[in-house]
């Protein structure tokens, strides 16, 4: 039997089922369905995944001693869509920072319908939505191409509102709401920009229990260490003598830990060991890794122990998708997204916004992530008729049928 020296977290994304009910505006429908014998492409997932592990890094290093949650996919979805209205260098700038280089867009755009039908589930121990929509200025012309494209292969919708109307806001938050059962509330400010046209959004939401639920009566209050040697007391559930999937790396042990009958989804818990530290951890953990790692898991016996935790975090992206050499998109007057709207006004990207929940305790999970691409135009004032473990680690969530990295969480303190 190996015990396990684990863990301590804080995370990222969208989860979870029916002992904890989703509520009924939380689309249980499938809008993919006509993609459902299209082949995944392997050089999109991998793409994403690559994505996936630049971003975590990056964030992570504007945010070294806070928790981190992002939802790589839902940032990766919004991007996408947006990028159907660019051409030119913003359009190549897009892909080369998505991961999507060698791909035409047609084959991008399929291939994310086709993954997009593949992540959900709606069954009886969890549940994992996404949902996507446009919001239009009044005014703004914009291109049925456009519009068709992110509606056949992201079940986008299109709907024009009045910006000026303190009503534009409270509608986009109404349906961030929706689409994450009530855990992120809002993404739009109350106060929309003169300049702002478009608000494109992505919502995921996963609820998932356990396959094997934490026993509430171990659950025991212990020291959680942090980096700077201080502690606090934190509830710690338990896991002892359950056989699960173990990693014993050079520097760090980790456990998966499955929701639901099927395993498809899991929750991976990566714990540096004694002396070595989490920016130690963080360093190795690249894709190359990650993928090898996935290959040495082993079941056997072992012992959990996982605080329970609950965070939401919110970031601007801006700076770091820009770093990740995605320039041209957000400078007006340079970004060439003339595809959008007709006759083409001089549009740029704004503000990508992303906003993240999530709960783990001894039934299971619950996470959501929003992400938000606001699009801007000079002087945008258009003609209207209307006026107005025990110590700091990492985590994944994670599709083992594509790979596809759902959340990846830091837990400095999980009692922030």
């Amino acid at each position: 039997m190996v015990k396990l020296k684990l863990l301590t977290i804080t995370v990222l994304m969208i989860f979870l089922l029916s002992s904890c009910g989703t509520k009924e505006s939380v689309s249980s429908s499938n809008a993919f369905t006509e993609f459902k014998n299209h082949k995944l492409n392997e050089k999109l997932l991998e793409g994403n995944k690559a994505f996936s592990f630049t971003l975590f890094h990056e964030v992570i290093k504007s945010h070294k001693e806070d928790n981190v949650l992002v939802s790589p996919i839902s940032i990766s979805a919004a991007l996408t869509m947006t990028s159907n209205g660019a051409g030119g260098n913003t359009l190549e700038q897009m892909k080369n920072t998505l991961g999507f280089k060698s791909l035409d867009q047609s084959a991008v755009n399929s291939s994310f319908a086709a993954l997009q039908y593949q992540l959900q589930k709606q069954e009886n121990n969890q549940a994992l939505h996404i949902a996507n929509s446009i919001w239009i200025r009044k005014g703004l012309d914009v291109q049925e191409d456009f519009k068709n494209t992110n509606l056949s292969h992201f079940d986008a919708e299109s709907t024009e509102l009045n910006f000026d109307s303190p009503d534009a806001s409270k509608t986009m938050n109404k349906w961030v709401s929706n689409k994450t059962n009530g855990k992120i509330e809002e993404i739009v400010p109350k106060q929309i920009d003169p300049d702002t046209v478009m608000f494109l959004l992505n919502a995921v939401y996963f609820k998932g229990a356990w396959k094997y639920p934490f026993n509430k009566d171990m659950t025991y209050d212990g020291d959680f260490h942090l980096a700077d040697g201080s502690k606090v007391n934190v509830p710690f559930m338990t896991h002892d003598e359950k056989e699960l999937e173990f990693l014993d790396g050079s520097e760090f042990n980790a456990v998966r830990l499955p929701y639901g009958e099927k395993e498809d989804l899991l929750m991976t818990v990566l714990v540096p060991d004694e002396g070595q530290s989490l920016e130690q951890l963080v360093s190795s953990f690249t894709k190359e890794n990650w993928d090898r790692w996935n290959q040495e898991f082993y079941k056997t016996e072992g012992t959990v122990r996982l605080p329970k935790f609950q965070f939401e975090k919110d970031y601007k992206l801006n700076d770091i998708l820009i770093g990740l050499g995605m320039k041209d998109a957000f400078q007006d007057g340079v970004a060439d997204f003339s595809k959008i709207a007709t006759p083409p006004p001089s549009l740029y990207i704004g503000n990508v916004k992303h906003k993240t929940f999530i709960d783990v305790n001894e039934k299971g999970t619950e996470a959501a992530a929003v992400t938000s691409v606001e699009i801007k135009a000079e002087s945008a004032r258009l003609d209207v008729m209307e006026v107005n473990a025990n110590r700091p680690f990492l985590f994944t969530i994670h599709d083992q049928k594509t790979e596809t990295l759902l959340f990846m969480g830091k837990v400095e303190n999980p009692k922030e």
